[in-house]
């Protein structure tokens, strides 16, 4: 076994092992780390301490005091002492080395221990440390997340087709729409017997008739045609008003589903009269 020489107090020289091994018992929340060992009684700079640690660190600004050597500062990187950081703790049961450089114990670089991350650290979404998701955390939490992301997928892929459905159908409605906003026939007068006055606009008809019915025995008389388009579902029968005063019993006027407009009465002879009526209707 090599040996490193040792100082001391009394100013002699003492083989001492060049691997040094002690044990640290100290709890995790004390800062001042006691640690115990054989063959060591002074400082020695540049000298390596492996330490079995019973428990892990959650101290800040911890100290090493090797075998009541004195509390150094115990550092990582520098001056960085150790304190509550995963980057400057270990397990409990770990083996970790130590060196002095004159001043400070330096914790050796070693693979830190990342705690594992809840829930609720997640759910906040602030922790920026480096973390370990455990298994449980990925059923608990992740995979929910997951398969809401998933569901959500799906119901937005369901709208997406539904708003297309929707924007095809209004677009195949569109032209008809448009038809009926631009359907109309401007007011016109229509050839036939006596004056009649034809309008029409968004699915509403208006005929307005006026003349003096033939003499004679009753036979019907055509007045005009509804164009075509225009012209009511079934037969439409409207009283006229005859010399100023409504007939109920003999003059009307039929708006045929053919566009055919008739005067008409209801039997007997026909007499000279003045007839006046106006015909609406859905179309």
């Amino acid at each position: 076994m090599s040996y490193v020489g040792k100082v001391t107090a009394g100013g002699s020289t003492c083989p001492v092992a060049s691997t040094i091994y002690g044990t640290c018992g100290t709890a995790a929340n004390v800062a001042a780390k006691a640690v115990t060992c054989t063959d060591f009684d002074h400082l020695i700079t540049g000298v390596t301490v492996y330490i079995k640690f019973t428990n892990s660190n959650t101290a800040a600004n911890a100290t090493l005091n090797v075998n009541s050597t004195g509390a150094k500062p115990f550092c990582r990187y520098g001056t960085t002492r150790v304190g509550t950081t995963e980057a400057s703790s270990w397990k409990a049961g770990a083996v970790i080395s130590a060196t002095y450089d004159g001043t400070n114990w330096m914790l050796d670089d070693f693979n830190p221990v990342h705690q594992s991350m809840t829930a609720d650290e997640l759910d906040a979404g602030t922790e920026t440390s480096a973390r370990v998701i455990s298994p449980k955390v990925l059923v608990d939490y992740v995979s929910p997340i997951a398969s809401d992301a998933s569901s959500a997928a799906s119901t937005a892929s369901s709208a997406h087709s539904i708003a297309t459905s929707t924007q095809n159908a209004v677009s195949a409605l569109s032209p008809r729409v448009d038809a009926l906003e631009n359907d109309a026939y401007d007011l016109a007068t229509l050839s036939g017997y006596g004056t009649n006055y034809f309008y029409a606009k968004r699915s509403c008809a208006t005929l307005m008739c006026t003349g003096t019915s033939k003499t004679g025995a009753w036979t019907a008389t055509t007045l005009c045609t509804i164009p075509d388009g225009y012209r009511p579902p079934t037969d439409l029968p409207f009283l006229c008003q005859k010399d100023g005063a409504y007939s109920q019993s003999d003059t009307y006027v039929v708006v045929g589903a053919n566009g055919t407009v008739t005067l008409q009465n209801a039997g007997g002879t026909q007499n000279t009269n003045v007839y006046r009526v106006t015909c609406t209707w859905a179309y």
